[in-house]
């Protein structure tokens, strides 16, 4: 069962109806269909949640989810906590462990979870959230974990999503969502993947209902489509809604955007008197926009770091502009809501806009008006190339997004209310890592070489890793990991955060990198290259294959051979791939008798791509492997 941690949700484990005698058979693991249990790590007996408007402010969510744990893996997918908070009051919670014949062995009350506040470990300075937890673990499989809550919230922004699939390698026997509305307010929802399900719904004037049942598990595939493309879903929200005492009616995207800019951000933009004349003297004299922005943002960076604060109407509220320019710190919210306040007293127009921030790419749900999003990014109109910045970095580059907030739909809230903007995609051009090295061969079978990496894009975060890494050797040994011998002598690294390049300059040494046959040694001239993906298993593919974002690694190796070796034959002509997934050139030059030219470019692209093209895919990647693999004969004079 998947319940997602996000600034709108925390975590929903929910509640049951009914109690049982301890004396009770349940859950016995023979009464489980042996459909269900092939591939399983576990099994779902009953998931269900229940969710009770009694008023705008007031709504009742229960829920029981019972679950065989059939292994050690199967233990993952058990998570007995409860989220609460001064508007979420938790009226049950209770857990009942079973054997695998359906005896009761345990029962966990309220008082044996532990109480923790949550966001503990992170940098958070305020919070008023905290959730209830247990671990249970046992040596004996398999067992079952009965699991009850019942919570309260006036918080009824949030109506929960519930997944009906939550996780890979579950089998399921029954999973069950019930919106029960007597009060009959407005409501809306969306129902999401159920095409390749068979999902009963009832329905009546004041509920409705979708169970599904017998449901297989759904094996993990690599390269499909993220989980909430595959399991089935539903989604719901109310037109009339509470957050945190305040009132709310909302029918369309732009009463959202406008209910947010009244409630969440209305007055608090002030800023102190010293700071406006601060960014008046830092910006004067630039009549262009965007170069005063980048001034502007340039200033917050220096000025402020990032924590996390979770109150503030629902952890929806930023803190008070003037209070961040005071204390020099804030959350997503705090640091966008300042960074707007000091670029519009310039005159500059900048949008607070709610997002999702992932690794994998996340839209706000156009189909459904209801609060969604986990961070907030500020945007500044610029034509058809719009501004998108990342407020909480001290480091981040003016107006890069990359690898966590792009390509996405975002709710960007305008004065005029809210409207639906996509942040900005990098291309597989953009998305480059370039590398070019300077290789020399010795007599002793030993290279040295130095080695410029500029890496941009989605490169440009993932490579400035190693700038903060205490043992660079060990990082390099890890990245070059085919590469035996590796002794990294020197590294030095640049950040031009004007451009968004991150570059590397390497000096490594390398031993016994040519292999011996008989007299002559064979050497592998892509020494630090090497393509790294895995085979994908062709078997029973269900899902389409996704590439979320395409890249281009470009790489040129001047390799300068010792005299006391002759270098053999070698084809020079250029090796070219062609394919709905990428294209790719390879060739090896003979410039002079003791120098050898390396020149080879990948771009992959981004996309979706049917099931059955799953073995394409994998010859794609052959192909390139054993061009990569390319060797050359050097013949040893001595």
């Amino acid at each position: 069962m998947i319940r997602i941690l996000t600034l709108l949700s925390i975590a929903l484990f929910c509640v049951s109806e009914s109690l049982w005698s301890q004396d009770s058979i349940l859950f016995p693991v023979t009464t489980i269909d042996s459909t269900l249990l092939k591939n399983a790590n576990a099994i779902v007996r009953t998931d269900k949640m229940t969710v009770k408007v009694m008023a705008t402010n007031k709504m009742v969510i229960r829920n029981q989810f019972a679950l065989t744990v059939l292994n050690k893996a199967g233990e993952d997918y058990l998570n007995l906590s409860q989220f609460y908070s001064p508007e979420i009051k938790i009226k049950k919670l209770e857990a009942y462990i079973y054997d695998e014949n359906g005896q009761l062995i345990k029962k966990i009350k309220k008082g044996d979870f532990a109480d923790r506040a949550y966001a503990a470990g992170y940098t958070t300075v305020a919070s008023d959230s905290r959730y209830k937890h247990i671990s249970y673990i046992s040596n004996t499989f398999p067992y079952t974990v009965d699991f009850h809550t019942e919570y309260e919230s006036t918080n009824t922004g949030f109506l929960p999503t519930f997944y009906f699939i939550g996780n890979y390698n579950v089998g399921i026997e029954s999973s069950e969502f019930r919106f029960e509305n007597p009060t009959a307010i407005p409501f809306r929802y969306v129902e999401k993947n159920f095409d390749l399900y068979t999902i009963n719904r009832e329905e009546t004037k004041t509920m409705s209902s979708w169970k599904i049942t017998g449901i297989p598990p759904v094996l993990r595939e690599e390269k499909a489509p993220s989980a909430s493309d595959i399991f089935p879903y539903i989604k719901l929200s109310l037109q009339d809604f509470t957050l945190v005492n305040v009132p709310a009616h909302v029918t369309d995207w732009k009463t959202m955007g406008d209910w947010q800019n009244k409630n969440l951000l209305r007055g608090r933009a002030t800023l102190p008197e010293p700071t406006l004349q601060e960014i008046e003297y830092k910006t004067a004299g630039i009549n262009d926009t965007l170069e005063k922005a980048k001034v502007i943002y340039k200033y917050v960076q220096e000025k402020t770091r990032y924590v996390s604060i979770q109150l503030g109407i629902g952890g929806w509220q930023p803190m008070q502009a003037k209070d961040v320019d005071r204390l020099g710190y804030g959350d997503c919210k705090a640091l966008t809501n300042y960074t707007k306040a000091l670029l519009n007293s310039q005159g500059i127009p900048a949008y607070y806009s709610v997002i999702y921030g992932n690794q994998d790419i996340q839209d706000i749900d156009e189909d459904i008006v209801a609060l969604q999003g986990n961070h907030v990014i500020l945007n500044i109109p610029n034509g058809s190339d719009d501004i998108w910045l990342e407020c909480t970095s001290q480091t981040t580059p003016f107006g890069y997004i990359a690898g966590f907030t792009d390509d996405r739909k975002a709710l960007v809230l305008t004065p005029e209310g809210g409207i639906i903007k996509k942040t900005k995609a990098y291309k597989p051009e953009d998305n480059l890592l370039s590398t070019k090295a300077d290789i020399h061969l010795f007599p002793s079978n030993t290279i040295t070489a130095k080695l410029n990496r500029k890496s941009s894009g989605t490169y440009y975060t993932k490579q400035q890793a190693v700038a903060h890494t205490k043992d660079k050797e060990r990082y390099y040994k890890d990245k070059f990991r085919y590469v035996n011998n590796l002794r990294i002598n020197e590294t030095n690294f640049e950040a031009n955060t004007d451009a968004a390049v991150f570059t590397e300059n390497i000096h490594v040494t390398v031993d016994k990198v040519a292999s011996r046959a008989g007299d002559n040694f064979i050497l592998r001239p892509f020494v630090f290259g090497r393509t790294s993906h895995r085979k994908i298993s062709t078997k029973n593919r269900q899902f389409p294959i996704v590439i979320q974002r395409g890249y281009t690694t470009e790489d040129s190796y001047t390799l300068t051979i010792d005299p006391s070796f002759e270098i053999g034959e070698i084809s020079e002509e250029i090796h070219k791939i062609d394919s709905m997934f990428g294209s790719y050139t390879f060739q090896l030059q003979k410039v002079d008798a003791h120098t050898l030219q390396l020149d080879r470019k990948l771009t992959v692209y981004p996309g979706e791509f049917a099931s059955d093209q799953v073995g394409a895919y994998n010859q794609f990647y052959k192909k390139i492997r054993r061009s990569d693999n390319r060797q050359v004969i050097l013949k040893s004079k001595t």
